[in-house]
């Protein structure tokens, strides 16, 4: 449920009050993400149907705005595309829940269907338009989910057909080595292989000194922080990581909220995904998946504070729907 968020959202507004202007500034504007935060939690939970509804509008909005950045992209000076009043970061955490969304509508009971293709070409165009906007986080955590498919895949839909396994293996690595061969020079002047190579250390070296005033400042407060907002007051900026920001802001009490609301819900995917093993392989499929999605959150907060992003929000609905949805299914 949402109780952990709304919680952590009264927090924020107790911190803000007593730490002053551009706390409460924060805390209101993370209220206008969690009103349709809820809105969506409440409507994607009355069935399944309405569930994998908002996913595939999730995933077609998504897919509008890949075409959009691969038409009307304006190519910053990194090398990026983005779009005017969106942001490259911005972008790349739309199109992860899009591309989130595209794999978990996928059928794997009928594997070539217009459906399933349809989706194959969403998911292909997302991977298109993650990598023109060159964020170095969009693009690692997209191998990840695309990573964590196929072994989910691997693991459970095919544990026991070892021979399929083979082959499935032996596609993805004719694909990887076609893509390299014929794309490889293409790939080598890519806005996102500089980046991923180090070429452009100015940004990372302002982090760095961010994220060293971030935890001078939980030092300072380390029980409820300094209040959101606080390290963009002293360093100019956030710190561009959520363990530093929570830290920071919130003290150890929003940290330990925040991580155990993520781990509560891959304990909780966790044990769905072990239920379903016993009779719908499908279904722990999914909840596998769903699990590791959550991981990604963690390892997108090493480069990242989305706790002022409605992306976070849109991605805690999706799960705690979900955990809602299937765990009503099986009586748990």
């Amino acid at each position: 449920n949402l109780i952990p968020l709304i919680v952590f959202w009264i927090l924020l507004l107790g911190i803000s009050l007593l730490k002053g202007s551009i706390s409460i500034r924060y805390t209101f504007e993370i209220a206008k993400y969690l009103i349709p935060c809820v809105g969506l939690f409440t409507y994607a939970t009355k069935s399944e149907k309405y569930f994998r509804k908002i996913l595939f509008v999730i995933a077609l909005a998504c897919v509008f705005l890949a075409v959009s950045l691969c038409i009307k992209g304006e190519v910053n000076q990194e090398g990026a595309r983005q779009l005017i009043g969106l942001n490259t970061n911005q972008a790349s955490n739309f199109l992860t829940i899009g591309f989130f969304s595209t794999l978990f509508l996928i059928d794997l009971k009928k594997v070539i269907t217009p459906q399933n293709i349809c989706y194959v070409v969403f998911g292909v165009m997302m991977c298109i338009a993650q990598i023109l906007c060159a964020s170095r986080r969009g693009f690692i955590i997209m191998i990840f989910l695309l990573t964590s498919y196929i072994f989910c895949y691997l693991s459970i839909i095919l544990k026991n057909k070892y021979a399929m396994k083979i082959i499935v293996i032996f596609m993805i690595l004719l694909v990887i080595v076609f893509l390299f061969s014929t794309y490889g020079s293409v790939f080598a002047d890519s806005a996102i292989v500089r980046r991923l190579s180090g070429e452009n250390t100015t940004g990372d070296l302002a982090r760095a000194r961010y994220q060293t005033i971030a935890f001078q400042m939980f030092k300072m407060s380390p029980l409820i922080g300094n209040g959101l907002g606080a390290v963009e007051e002293v360093a100019g900026a956030y710190s561009h990581s959520l363990y530093y920001e929570l830290l920071a802001c919130t003290g150890i009490t929003g940290f330990l909220l925040v991580m155990g609301y993520l781990f509560y819900m891959i304990k909780k995917t966790w044990s769905l995904k072990r239920q379903f093993m016993k009779y719908i392989r499908e279904n722990a499929f999914q909840a596998c998946f769903v699990m590791l999605f959550v991981v990604s959150l963690f390892v997108s907060g090493i480069a990242m504070v989305f706790i002022y992003e409605s992306y976070f929000y849109i991605v805690i609905a999706i799960i705690c729907s979900y955990i809602y949805i299937y765990s009503t299914l099986i009586g748990e």
